[in-house]
């Protein structure tokens, strides 16, 4: 039926799994041991137990890390998604509006403010998530929105702390009140979490999904995610625990930004086509919101030497009409996975791009 091997494989790997699901159980996995470059776990709020942590290499110096958490007792999980940036080498961080424009407000889904960003810019998106929050009658986004040196909101930047990319290409996150006249692109975060490397105090118990950026000190951007209002899968995070998340990731300083239906958090493997969906929205779909924070990077061309269909450099197919066709597959295994508490997609892309 299939001449290609790796689309047999696949195959066969599709059928097995339905026969083998309903082994899979919902029990909360044992403390697991590794090693990443990103994540310290010892700074995580006490009582939280690290399940597990994986990695993926988007782009050269731009890493995707999936850690899932829970206390000891195992009946609060948390689901985290982290992007880590190094701004240097071709990598940019860009701050999005609806279709690329900050002078018309407008809601519009992260995909496809990547997708109008892309055109406008021919810059190749890895990475985005949602940005601030907005008024939900006129779209004007809350805060300072800085997208190409031209300031959209010159009277906010006193009111809130600001994420900035400055003329240099450096990242930092600014105080309220400071001047945005060397600023290339910036957007305004609601709360800080993190200063001087130390997690703030804030008065806050309530469980969400949340969205948040953060700067190492060596400039690197830390991008985060997490999945909220699904219990048991995940429960969300307060403000304090969200402050934990980003001091393990190493963030010398990080603010807190939309968060609720608005978490969305897409990237692109080191050779795919076109950003997917990353976390789960709580409300399945991704919602339309008013800005987002996008990271780029230089394109890695698709290379084909033994006409079998795939890239050399990491598997993906070559064929980007069947690719969308295996997403398709992939997008219900997610659902199916999502009921059983098994990570189905992760294995079946794992396998996908052997």
């Amino acid at each position: 039926m299939f001449k290609n091997k790796k689309l047999r494989s696949f195959t066969a790997l599709f059928l097995a799994v339905l026969m083998l699901m309903p082994m899979f159980g919902g029990a909360a996995s044992a403390a697991v041991q590794y090693e990443t470059a990103v994540f310290n776990p010892e700074l995580l709020a006490a009582g939280t137990v690290v399940t597990s942590v994986s990695e993926e290499e988007l782009s050269e110096g731009i890493l995707q890390t999936s850690i899932v958490l829970n206390n000891e007792a195992g009946n609060y999980q948390q689901k985290v998604y982290a992007v880590t940036a190094d701004v240097s080498d071709g990598n940019h961080v860009l701050v999005s509006y609806k279709n690329y424009d900050a002078g018309t407000p407008g809601l519009q889904t992260v995909r496809s403010q990547v997708k109008a960003l892309e055109k406008a810019t021919g810059e190749n998106v890895v990475a985005a998530v949602n940005g601030m929050a907005f008024n939900t009658s006129s779209y004007v986004n809350t805060g300072t929105i800085i997208m190409n040196g031209k300031d959209f909101t010159k009277n906010n930047a006193d009111t809130y702390y600001y994420f900035a990319v400055l003329n240099d290409g450096s990242a930092v996150i600014r105080d309220p009140g400071t001047p945005t006249d060397d600023v290339k692109e910036g957007l305004s975060v609601w709360q800080m979490l993190v200063d001087n490397g130390e997690v703030l105090p804030i008065s806050d118990s309530s469980l969400h999904p949340r969205t948040a950026i953060g700067v190492r000190y060596d400039g690197t951007v830390v991008l985060v995610c997490v999945d909220g209002r699904q219990s048991p899968i995940s429960c969300g995070a307060t403000l304090t625990e969200l402050a934990y998340i980003m001091k393990s990731l190493g963030c010398v300083r990080a603010g807190n930004l939309d968060g609720g239906s608005s978490t969305t958090m897409l990237a692109k493997n080191s050779c795919g086509y076109e950003v997917e969906l990353v976390n789960s929205p709580c409300y399945v779909a991704e919602r339309q919101v008013a800005s987002a924070i996008v990271i780029t990077a230089p394109e890695k061309e698709h290379i084909d030497s033994d006409g079998d269909g795939y890239c050399d450099i990491c598997g993906d197919l070559e064929n980007e009409f069947i690719s969308r066709i295996l997403r398709i597959f992939l997008f219900f295994f997610d659902l199916i996975g999502r009921i059983f508490e098994v990570d189905l997609t992760t294995r079946i892309e794992h396998k996908l791009h052997k």
